[in-house]
């Protein structure tokens, strides 16, 4: 026994079934498109840090109208 590893006793798949190779299973595909269009498109890992860049820009942008239109004359340097 001393000459046999951890490794003589381990079988290829023994923790992960064949089909458990990359990472967690993917969720069911929904029926409803707008559903699949939020899954697929919104929050897929690979696409939310761009969606999250457009929405902090948008979300400047708007603080940045909002902003000019309320404190916009408060704002200004009378000359």
């Amino acid at each position: 026994m001393a000459g046999r590893g951890q490794d003589g006793f381990m079988q290829p798949g023994f923790l992960n079934g064949p089909g458990r190779r990359g990472g967690p299973p993917a969720p069911p595909r929904s029926s409803n498109p707008i559903a699949r269009f939020w899954a697929e498109e919104i929050v897929h890992p690979e696409k939310l840090p761009g969606n999250m860049a457009i929405a902090y820009g948008t979300a400047i942008a708007v603080a940045g109208v909002l902003f000019i239109r309320t404190l916009g004359k408060a704002a200004l340097v009378p000359f």
